[in-house]
């Protein structure tokens, strides 16, 4: 009986000392959790810190990641661009039997100020809008309206750079792709033996400086026969200055070479640039 009474009163105090152990666990837990709240607390002025070095980061980090996005879409435009114009070039050339020299192609054509060339050219590619030169070009919105040299300064006294409704006087034509983008097709009437094109990869959108958004594309060359019969990633006009660049754009012309690694506002071939390197220039 004593020995039972004994294991029943040890039963009870030991149900109570577990019970007064709950009780200061949880009482420390409770303590832990109001002094863990109290230490990771904020006051306004940290807060406003916090914030205000976020801010900060953020001005720093977003611009910058604008730019890196909007390059590599430039550079993606472009080499589609320049894949589409070089099979519809070599498409008309297979045609007229003119894949040698792109000089034999206009001697297939009755006039180059008919636009016959433009018309047939642009049937081997697709585009949403088209205005020819002599056609009010100058009053047409989604065409650039004036072009900036590789240097930032505007193209104003030769009629044939960049995409731009300022002063065309040869025979071309103006083409609205379905991606904003904007391709000049420019054939000299005086020199044919070579053509020019101008792609400009977000269209009236800015800065609408060659480099950075309009990249030349040669047709043939003058006096070139390296690239007399092919599409190529060059100027391709004399300098009228009489020298191997004019606005900084490096030619093809007169048996001239030009480099796809060397890029300055003085010298340079901006889309052979990018097609080797996969990225814009720094300009």
């Amino acid at each position: 009986m004593f020995k039972s009474t004994n294991s029943t009163i040890r039963g009870m105090l030991n149900k109570q000392k577990i019970k007064n152990s709950l009780r200061s666990l949880c009482f420390l837990a409770f303590q832990n959790d109001v002094k863990g709240k109290s230490k990771i607390a904020f006051t306004l002025a940290e807060t406003l810190i916090t914030l205000l070095v976020i801010g900060i980061i953020a001005a720093l980090t977003i611009p910058s990641l604008i730019q890196s996005f909007q390059g590599r879409e430039t550079v993606a435009r472009l080499k589609k661009m320049y894949s589409v114009v070089n099979q519809a070039v070599r498409q008309y050339q297979a045609e007229n039997e003119c894949l040698d020299s792109f000089a034999d192609c206009f001697e297939k054509e009755d006039t180059l100020t008919s636009n016959t060339f433009m018309k047939r050219f642009e049937q081997k590619f697709k585009f949403v809008n088209v205005v020819y030169t002599g056609e009010d070009e100058y009053d047409v919105e989604w065409i650039p309206k004036i072009a900036k040299h590789i240097n930032g300064e505007d193209i104003e006294t030769h009629t044939w750079m960049g995409v731009q409704r300022n002063g065309w006087t040869h025979d071309g034509a103006f083409y609205m792709l379905a991606d904003g983008s904007v391709l000049s097709v420019m054939i000299p009437d005086d020199k044919k033996q070579s053509g020019l094109l101008f792609i400009d990869t977000n269209g009236v959108k800015g800065p609408n400086r060659i480099g950075k958004d309009q990249f030349p594309i040669g047709i043939g060359a003058r006096n070139n026969p390296k690239y007399a019969g092919i599409v190529h990633p060059h100027f391709n006009e004399d300098d009228p200055t009489g020298g191997t660049n004019y606005g900084g754009l490096c030619n093809v012309t007169n048996n001239n070479e030009c480099s796809a690694d060397e890029c300055t506002t003085e010298m340079c071939s901006p889309t052979a640039y990018v097609l080797k390197h996969n990225k814009l220039p720094n300009l």
